[in-house]
């Protein structure tokens, strides 16, 4: 097993912490999920105790199959992410599935 992802981390990716940090947690998931949205809490639990040291990647896994009708995320992802930072998109969206 690689210890790299594929594919590298790069600007579709939404991305929270230093690109140099020593510990990278990558989490797939799908803004309609409501497990995606309960384990929201836990990473920023993480992202907390850890600090620096933890650099946060989101990528959206659409889970077509589970919703009749699925969504893309709910902003416009490169126009919003370049406005207000992409961590801060992932952080306003999950924080929203989370409650």
């Amino acid at each position: 097993m690689s210890p790299h992802l594929t594919p590298v981390v790069g600007g579709q990716d939404h991305a929270q912490g230093a690109e140099k940090a020593p510990l990278m947690l990558a989490g797939y998931g799908d803004y309609e999920c409501g497990y995606c949205g309960e384990a929201y809490p836990l990473i920023k639990a993480a992202r907390q105790a850890l600090g620096p040291r933890l650099r946060f990647v989101f990528r959206n896994f659409s889970l077509s199959g589970a919703h009749p009708t699925p969504r893309p995320p709910p902003w416009p992802p490169k126009r919003r992410a370049r406005k207000i930072g992409s961590g801060k998109c992932t952080t306003r969206c999950m924080s929203a599935r989370a409650n």
